[in-house]
């Protein structure tokens, strides 16, 4: 029973109780934040982004970046895959998101491209992105593949186009079905106690 609060608790709140913290909720907050949003995600938090004027520039990195590493921490959390933070961020994707392989991959792609290098390009997977916010779909996929060379010029054919906002909207979509299915009852996580769960995804505030 107790462990079924605590669950419930690091789902739902950033402060849980006796100086911990969710480690969840804080990413997701910051996310929200710098992406111009309120704390519960809700409205566009214009006066905040006023008063930070000059002093971040709010291109749709910084706040992608922070549900990104959402999405992975929910795949570490709520799937059995364990290994490889492409197959865990595949798996939330899959399972909740009801998303497409092809789909998975390039999120999947995006994250590693953004988290890795702060950049948009990987030679290695021979894979670029443009982040597009006029974008009519969520991912719009190359009219023919890039061939890993850098030099390579017509960026608009060769890259994949993601609309953020439409991203972070799937992200936040994600989020509320896991939260409902955890408040429900019927999800729980799958690490392998409380106590792991405790120890990597929450925090004490001394």
């Amino acid at each position: 029973m107790e462990d079924r609060k605590f669950i419930e608790s690091f789902i739902s709140q950033k402060d849980m109780g006796e100086r911990r913290e969710s480690c969840l909720i804080i990413a997701l907050q910051n996310a929200r934040i710098l992406s111009r949003r309120d704390k519960d995600g809700n409205a566009f938090n214009i006066d905040f982004c006023e008063k930070l004027d000059g002093v971040i520039e709010f291109e749709p990195f910084i706040g992608l970046v922070n549900y990104l590493l959402v999405l992975d921490m929910l795949g570490a959390i709520f799937t059995d895959k364990k290994k490889y933070v492409g197959e865990r961020i595949k798996g939330i994707l899959n399972i909740y998101g009801k998303m497409k392989e092809d789909e998975q991959k390039a999120i999947s792609k995006l994250r590693n491209c953004l988290v890795h290098n702060y950049g948009l390009a990987d030679k290695d997977k021979k894979i670029k992105f443009i982040l597009d916010s006029s974008c009519s779909v969520m991912i719009q996929y190359p009219t023919k593949n890039w061939d890993g060379e850098y030099s390579t010029k017509d960026d608009d054919a060769t890259s994949t186009t993601i609309n953020p906002q439409i991203l972070i909207e799937k992200i936040e979509e994600i989020y509320m079905k896991i939260k409902e299915e955890v408040m429900d009852g019927g999800l729980n996580h799958k690490l392998e106690n409380i106590e792991e769960l405790k120890a990597r995804f929450t925090i004490i505030n001394k």
